[in-house]
């Protein structure tokens, strides 16, 4: 992983509530990007991405876990796509409270992530798994597309 801070081991050491990640998901990102939400966190995820430029999935999990996005797990690994599963408490609570939250952001960045690897074009869709409390990922590429 690209490191763009000058203090990484601080940024890691300090903690922060749930809510002070949820306050900015939910109300703070929701007020200002209103019904072009899903659409703008695609792309900036897709942006941070291409900043942090990781060079394969291992690095990928990491980043998820450090961003708060989540634990992502392998579902089925195909050649031409991935199955992924998304959890974590925050998610399950999510769930839970019946709150429609917006899962573009992590899209849109492990599309980005997926087509720098593997130099083809990539999109990523989103499917909730209310049984399961947890979010699908699947990762799309075409080889005859690539970049």
């Amino acid at each position: 992983m690209t490191e763009t801070y000058h203090n990484q081991e601080l940024i890691y050491e300090v903690k922060t509530t749930g809510f002070s990640y949820e306050l900015l998901r939910e109300e703070v990102i929701q007020s200002l990007l209103g019904k072009d939400t899903d659409e703008i966190l695609y792309w900036t995820g897709k942006n941070l991405a291409r900043k942090y430029n990781l060079e394969n999935f291992d690095s990928i999990i990491t980043f998820f876990q450090h961003s708060g996005f989540g634990k992502l797990a392998i579902i089925k690994d195909k050649k031409d796509h991935l199955d992924l599963k998304l959890t974590s408490p925050l998610i399950e609570q999510r769930f839970n409270d019946n709150r429609n939250i917006s899962y573009y952001l992590e899209a849109g960045f492990l599309a980005q992530s997926i087509e720098l690897q593997k130099k083809c074009i990539t999109e990523t869709t989103i499917d909730l798994n209310k049984r399961e409390k947890s979010v699908r990922l699947t990762v799309k590429w075409d080889y005859k597309d690539v970049i």
